[in-house]
């Protein structure tokens, strides 16, 4: 397998104990990417924040088909439709369906197999007599009755929202619109095992506040594999409700947005999670929420609630004045209104997001630090009815959820570097595909997937940051994929995918990335991720614009942490602390060897790049000194900040840091 770029991978022994910052996994293509369809469609292929990406499970690991589902134009004056695929792993091929059977524009729809036959239910919005009002039609490929793909049963509207007459259920409002829908599916609950609950989540395109406000209508019904057999899933019983207090939420008068998606769990938990802006909302109202049912969705709904906003205190240049121009400042939910939602084995809810750096000026009014976003892990513990917020990436080398900060990564409460100008170094964070700030609220694209009984996730993004920092990274986002192998206490640095390093990807712009539902295990600790993305010009460029569709898959080897004490290597006290410490320019490094043998004693700063190696090769043991002069492996001085050295002998590493002051 091909390694990843390294960014740090070194012990940290701080006083507190302990952090590993895991390096990039190692990785190989399964599958290089292969081409879907033509699309003139150049926005979000597959949904906001669902997974459009569904890997079967009747078979053996990466013997599985893999359905998508996704709207293409298939032309620059063709009607914009939805679609499904099938990728066949062993015939290495794909096919592609229309889902529906009317020439109507359509389009973000969800998907979800079907646990007993791996048919894939699809809903999407659909506009069929042309006006301008979606509704929502459902449908499904009969796999089960073929063992491949193609046999299409029949379209019918679900959620038909001009005409309620006949199901039973009234909107809040009439011109209500329920579109941009998600399935779901988890066993029944009445104790039959050959029965299941199908959901569809849509949201609310129609607001009464003033701002948009997306209250959800939930549609739900149990079924048999006897429905699917016969295609009556017209028939069912089913029913529809929406939730009180999202209702309120979008009657207003007070303006308030929730961005949100949908998470619903085999044994029947649903929730709806994400957060909350708009006029009404300042900084002590809970913007963070959840709305749970462990019920399969009938009775009540809980609500819980809590503040994101992380604050933080400035940190000050070397003549003290703040390095941020605000009077307070804070990390909180920013450019996120794109992701998705995965339970863990320990039954936790995940949703991946980018927090920004907010200030408050003298004023009161908030200001935002656009090069400062980084990417959270919002967890949600049923049990506890708690919410944490954990460091996704960057981490830094404190606690999981102690606060990152990008100017102090090792967490000791220093500032770890200051430019030649004094100026406090901030490590800088775009975590989104397009490299234009207007655009950043459309094109954030953060989805999650997992392989519970593993403990292992995977979390996909399109990251922009080179592609804001260089010209010649312009045309060239990156794919992002962090994993963890402990249901996300721990993450490793992510493997980045581009058309500059990734052959794979020569020549393509990929962006609006969703990775497979579930992480296939391929034994020995290997899981491979499942991809689907679009190979395209910026989306802020309007149709007519052909773009590509694509599939790929990666397998990529998980880390193992050793969880028994015996296996952490114990500090042997070989390195001692340099002095004199601050230093300008010169310092003095001392260890002590008790056998001969190799060694190499090297600088890193705080970004994990190795900036001098002052010793590599043979030593008698006994006590040795080192001075280091303030240069780099050319010669050059380094900039004022926080350094590590890192001594490695006999199998072991010990790392110390040391401050350097101009």
């Amino acid at each position: 397998m091909r390694k990843g770029k390294l960014r740090l991978f070194i012990l940290l022994f701080l006083t507190s104990g302990f952090t590993i910052l895991f390096a990039v996994p190692e990785y190989s293509f399964s599958t290089e990417p292969q081409e879907i369809q033509t699309t003139y469609y150049n926005y979000m292929p597959g949904s906001y924040n669902g997974c459009p990406i569904r890997v079967q499970s009747n078979t053996h690991p990466g013997a599985n088909g893999i359905y998508i589902g996704f709207h293409a134009m298939e032309a620059a004056s063709a009607t914009r439709r939805q679609h499904i695929a099938y990728w066949n792993p062993i015939a290495q091929s794909t096919q592609t369906f229309y889902i529906g059977n009317s020439d109507s524009r359509e389009g973000y729809g969800g998907l979800f197999l079907d646990f007993d036959t791996q048919d894939p239910l699809c809903a999407w919005h659909i506009d069929l007599d042309a006006d301008g009002v979606y509704e929502v039609a459902f449908n499904y490929d009969m796999y089960h009755m073929l063992s491949h793909p193609g046999l299409i049963g029949t379209p019918f509207m679900l959620m038909p929202n001009e005409d309620w007459a006949g199901t039973g259920f009234m909107p809040p409002f009439p011109d209500d619109e329920f579109i941009w829908p998600y399935v779901f599916v988890s066993r029944a609950p009445i104790g039959n095992p050959d029965s299941a609950r199908v959901y569809v989540i849509a949201r609310n395109s129609t607001s009464h506040c003033g701002e948009p406000s997306e209250n959800v209508l939930i549609a739900c019904a149990d079924f048999a594999t006897a429905d699917l057999d016969n295609s009556t899933m017209d028939d069912l019983d089913w029913n529809y409700y929406t939730l009180p207090i999202m209702d309120a939420w979008n009657a207003g008068p007070d303006e308030i947005r929730p961005f949100h998606c949908a998470a619903v769990s085999r044994d029947g938990k649903l929730a709806i999670i994400g957060y909350l802006q708009g006029e009404a909302i300042d900084l002590a109202y809970p913007d963070m929420f959840v709305l749970w049912n462990e019920n399969f969705g009938d009775g009540d709904w809980e609500y819980f609630s809590t503040n994101s906003e992380q604050w933080v205190e400035n940190p000050l240049n070397l003549d003290n004045t703040p390095h941020f121009a605000a009077d307070s400042l804070h990390f909180t939910f920013t450019h996120s209104g794109n992701f998705s939602a995965e339970f863990d084995s320990e039954g936790r809810l995940h949703v991946p997001s980018c927090f920004a750096l907010h200030g408050v000026d003298g004023t009161g009014e908030d200001v935002l630090f656009p090069w400062n976003l980084y990417m959270r892990d919002v967890v949600f513990d049923p049990d506890s009815q708690t919410f944490e917020i954990g460091n996704l990436y960057p981490q830094g080398s404190g606690p999981a959820n102690q606060v990152y900060l990008p100017w102090d990564e090792d967490a000791d409460g220093v500032v770890d570097e200051f430019s030649d100008e004094g100026e406090v170094v901030s490590v800088l964070g775009w975590p989104i595909g397009c490299y234009s700030e207007e655009n950043a609220f459309h094109e954030n694209n953060f989805k999650i997937c997992s392989n519970p009984d593993n403990n292992w996730l995977a979390v996909v993004w399109s990251d922009g940051l080179k592609s804001r920092l260089y010209t010649e990274w312009a045309d060239v986002p990156e794919i992002y994929i962090a994993v963890s192998n402990d249901n996300g206490d721990t993450w490793c640095e992510p493997i980045a995918l581009n058309s500059i390093d990734t052959p794979e990807l020569d020549g393509m712009i990929p962006l609006y990335v969703y990775p497979g539902d579930r992480i296939e295990d391929m034994g020995d600790n290997v899981g491979r991720v499942h991809l689907f993305f679009l190979d395209s010009h910026w989306s802020y460029i309007p149709p007519p614009c052909a773009s590509t569709l694509m599939y790929a898959a990666i397998d990529v080897e998980f880390p193992v942490v050793a969880n028994d004490d015996n296996d952490i290597p114990a500090i042997s006290g070989m390195l001692h602390q340099n002095h004199p410490n601050p230093f300008n320019p010169e310092t003095t490094i001392g260890f002590s060897l008790p056998v001969s043998g190799q060694v190499e004693l090297a600088v890193f700063n705080v970004r994990g790049r190795r900036v001098k190696t002052l010793v590599n090769g043979d030593m008698k043991p006994g006590d040795h000194t080192v001075t280091w002069q303030g240069s780099d492996d050319n010669g050059l001085p380094v900039a004022s900040g926080v350094y590590f050295y890192c001594l490695q002998s006999g199998g072991s590493a010990e790392t110390r840091k040391m401050l350097l002051l101009k």
